[in-house]
């Protein structure tokens, strides 16, 4: 267990206000001192944390993989997509195909094995048109799977990036510090006044 330090900052103004650590961080520098003005949004104090920047780098990279990840996704929908769109021609020349040899067959110019030939690749047709339009459900539903990973990871790394920025402890309006017990090299825990 670290130790922690609470870090009291009072900025004198006709409000008063006690400044809190919102991260759990070492303090890194002091850019105030005590009786100095400050502006409002000015910074007073950066603090520093090896595991908040360990986070942020851990989830950008797997925002970049799944980013990636889902680009290649996309990609196979399309190309899936296309297939289908392939597989529904080709499955429209061999009904008509069919259809064709069943007239012949009923007028007697076709023989039985000849038109058996015609429906089995009509029916393997059909066959190679219902497995292309699973596989797309399938690249869908991984697809959307991804997206989903993608956007948890995103807001990762928007809270990790939120979590840094709230490193830089600024005053929150114009006014004197009255009091800084703070120290470079101090632990504050989150919460820490």
């Amino acid at each position: 267990h670290r130790p922690s330090l609470l870090l009291y900052a009072k900025v004198d103004s006709t409000e008063h206000a006690l400044i809190r650590s919102e991260v759990t961080a070492t303090v890194q520098r002091i850019l105030v001192r005590d009786g100095q003005s400050v502006r409002k949004g000015q910074l007073m104090v950066q603090l520093a944390s090896k595991q908040l920047q360990y986070h942020l780098q851990e989830y950008q990279g797997m925002e970049k993989e799944l980013f990636s990840r889902v680009q290649q996704e996309v990609y196979h929908v399309n190309y899936q997509k296309k297939l289908i769109t392939k597989e529904t021609t080709l499955l429209k020349l061999q009904r008509a195909e069919y259809q064709r040899k069943q007239k012949l067959f009923k007028r007697g110019h076709l023989s039985k094995q000849d038109l058996d030939r015609s429906h089995s690749s009509l029916l393997s047709q059909q066959t190679q048109f219902e497995a292309a339009k699973n596989r797309l459900m399938i690249l869908e539903n991984q697809l959307a799977q991804f997206k989903a990973k993608l956007q948890q990871t995103q807001a990762r790394v928007n809270r990790a990036q939120d979590s840094i920025d709230k490193c830089m402890i600024k005053s929150p309006y114009n006014g004197v510090v009255t009091s800084l017990n703070v120290a470079t090299g101090q632990s504050l825990s989150s919460g820490a006044a």
